[in-house]
């Protein structure tokens, strides 16, 4: 399994570390967020090319500033994973599994289910 894969996975598994989602500017496929405080992230969907991309974003900028780079049309520099490269199964699954998890919290999806089900606690669930 790539590097990169098991990264995302960790980033899946410890969500809690996701803050700062913000999604792009102009755009409705791609969303911006900052992982565990201080590792700059976007992750995005093709649906043309049915690929899922994941930037990692090595300078300091503020996330708001990232999201709306490509309005401007200076694409902040980043280092850049696809689905299409990566070629398995596996590696799509993942970037599809963060790519709803960011979409979902940018939209406080989390919030919205624990009010329907009146909980918070995962242990009171019946299933």
């Amino acid at each position: 399994m790539s590097k990169i894969v098991r990264v995302v996975n960790a980033m899946i598994e410890k969500s809690d570390k996701i803050t700062e989602v913000t999604p792009a500017q102009g755009r409705s496929d791609e969303y911006y967020f900052l992982y565990d405080g201080k590792y700059r992230w976007s992750v995005s969907y093709d649906d043309d090319a049915n690929t899922y991309f994941v930037h990692y974003y090595p300078n300091q900028q503020a996330i708001r500033s990232l999201a709306a780079a490509w309005e401007m049309d200076v694409p902040p520099e980043s280092v850049a994973y696809n689905t299409a490269d990566l070629g398995t199964r596996e590696a799509y699954a993942s970037f599809r599994d963060l790519y709803k998890l960011v979409q979902e919290k940018v939209h406080g999806i989390d919030g919205v289910f624990d009010d329907i089900l009146g909980t918070t606690d995962k242990d009171d669930l019946p299933f």
